[in-house]
């Protein structure tokens, strides 16, 4: 009969929900959305005293028709909602989970505890959105000697408006059972879904930190921007003492939590973790902290990090109520590294959105002999992303065998090339043994500059030396028998002359005899 009271009185609160409440949407740890019925509107809350039989009803709110309105909606659902429609069909609900669990702190003064308060949640599919009123029961189990176990009956503890909810003053050692049943304005939404067992922990146990590795998985989206999806599953079960057949409910530890076991045949969750959590992230110049209370997402969104940056991730349980909470805890049972992802995964190569890249593969081929070098590179995004390249040469320095004084002294030197280059050819203006640094500067679309570099050493070719003596010999004959060979031309040019006027004149005295 209590059920019956909890079931006719959630389905008139569900018709109330399909009434006046507004499809709102809620924001899980994880940053995934569920959708729900917000109620908190005051028709919904005069509907629902109609469906309690309220009479608090004043002339002045009597006076307004939407409330008198709603209280009167409530009052006819309630006549009309069944005792029960059955348990056929399927729940909407997938399965029922305990989250965590938490020491009860009776005394904020001292502290003192003396029961745990565990979050429970049914899973349900993230698209569906309905009218649902949850109403939730538990029973418990206690063992007695020689391994015979008594279980009380289901006892209906309350009405939720979602799915998930808390159950206080477990008391430790007690083996307890969950069950959620879904009721919508028409009745039952298939069977109750109920929970595996689960013992409560001692006292001093709530405290387990998780002992499985990090999982961090990369997301993108407009709200978050970059983030970054830290999850840890279920601890790994810790050893326990197997149970002998003296145990009693308070000292009874079954073989292997998260197993079924061997005395009773019931399978038992997991040992938990306490319900509140800090995270700590770093990436090298800045940190930051955070606390939060485990929901039924997977996880904790970290969001608004930067482009391929690297973090460190580190997360920890901690108890509530202690004033000295932080200060006493000095280790962090869990631990990773992480590399955000890159603007270039999110929005592709070449994106306006992201900034230039610079070229890959930067490579320089010396010739020594024509004192050239190749200099050849791989586009890190498509020509048609790329607006030009300029390439940039000059010496930084002289080597160990050149004093640095002087002679690999010069001005830089720059060339502008389209963007569909990949390879160019430079004159070395030097003779000397000089370190050169070359820098190939992309510019995008609206001019954003990408610079890749490299340096290079250019040693031209060391003559021997008999060479280096010829050389330097020819350097003072050349001119010296240069002059002497203008000298010889011009001495027959002279000759040449002053025999031609000789025969001149000879010839003109044969032919012209004087005159007598």
């Amino acid at each position: 009969m209590h059920f019956a009271h909890y079931f006719r009185l959630a389905q008139c609160q569900a018709k109330c929900t399909e009434k006046y409440g507004i499809v709102a949407t809620r924001q899980l740890l994880d940053g995934t959305e569920r959708r729900f019925f917000n109620v908190t509107n005051d028709e919904f809350i005069w509907c629902d005293r109609g469906c309690t039989h309220g009479r608090i009803f004043t002339k002045k709110q009597s006076r307004s028709t939407e409330v008198s309105a709603a209280f009167k909606d409530g009052q006819t659902f309630w006549i009309n909602s069944a005792t029960d429609n059955g348990t056929d069909g399927k729940s909407v609900i997938e399965s029922v989970e305990v989250l965590c669990i938490n020491p009860t702190i009776s005394d904020s003064v001292t502290g003192f505890v003396d029961s745990l308060t565990a979050k429970i949640a049914g899973i349900v599919k993230a698209d569906y959105v309905a009218p649902i009123r949850y109403i939730a029961q538990w029973k418990q189990m206690v063992l007695l000697r020689g391994g015979i176990s008594e279980e009380t009956k289901w006892i209906t503890a309350s009405i939720e408006e979602l799915p998930i909810m808390k159950v206080e003053q477990l008391q430790p050692g007690i083996f307890y059972q969950f069950m959620i049943t879904a009721v919508g304005p028409n009745g039952r939404l298939g069977k109750g879904v109920a929970s595996e067992w689960l013992q409560a922990p001692s006292i001093s146990s709530t405290g387990l930190q998780p002992n499985t590795p990090l999982q961090i998985k990369s997301q993108f989206n407009s709200d978050d921007g970059i983030s970054a999806l830290v999850s840890w599953p279920s601890i790994t079960p810790l050893p326990t003492v197997p149970p002998s057949t003296a145990a009693t409910a308070s000292t009874f530890r079954p073989a292997s939590v998260g197993t079924t076991s061997p005395l009773t045949g019931i399978k038992l969750i997991p040992s938990l973790t306490s319900c509140h959590f800090q995270v700590f992230i770093e990436n090298g110049t800045t940190f930051n902290t955070d606390t939060f209370e485990k929901d039924e997402s997977e996880g904790f969104l970290l969001h608004n990090l930067a482009f391929s940056s690297e973090y460190k991730i580190k997360l920890r349980t901690f108890v509530p109520g202690d004033s000295n909470l932080f200060e006493s805890i000095t280790t962090w049972p869990l631990e990773a590294q992480y590399q955000s992802i890159s603007c270039s995964q999110v929005h592709g190569k070449g994106s306006l959105e992201c900034d230039p890249e610079p070229v890959e593969n930067l490579s320089i081929q010396v010739n020594t002999e024509s004192a050239t070098a190749i200099i050849e590179w791989k586009p890190a995004v498509d020509s048609s992303k790329v607006l030009l390249y300029q390439l940039v040469y000059y010496p930084i320095s002289s080597t160990s065998t050149i004093k640095a004084n002087d002679k690999c002294s010069m001005e830089q030197i720059s060339q502008y090339l389209s963007a569909s280059t990949t390879k160019s050819t430079v004159k070395l203006p030097t003779k000397s043994e000089c370190k050169f640094e070359v820098k190939l500067i992309t510019y995008d679309l609206i001019g954003r500059e990408a610079v890749a570099t490299k340096t290079f050493i250019f040693s031209p070719p060391v003559l021997d030396e008999i060479q280096a003596n010829l050389a330097g010999f020819w350097i003072f004959i050349a001119p010296a028998a240069l002059l002497i060979l203008l000298c010889l031309i011009i001495q027959c040019a002279r000759c040449c002359e002053k025999k031609r006027s000789k025969k001149v004149a000879a010839m003109s005295k044969f032919s012209y005899p004087e005159n007598v």
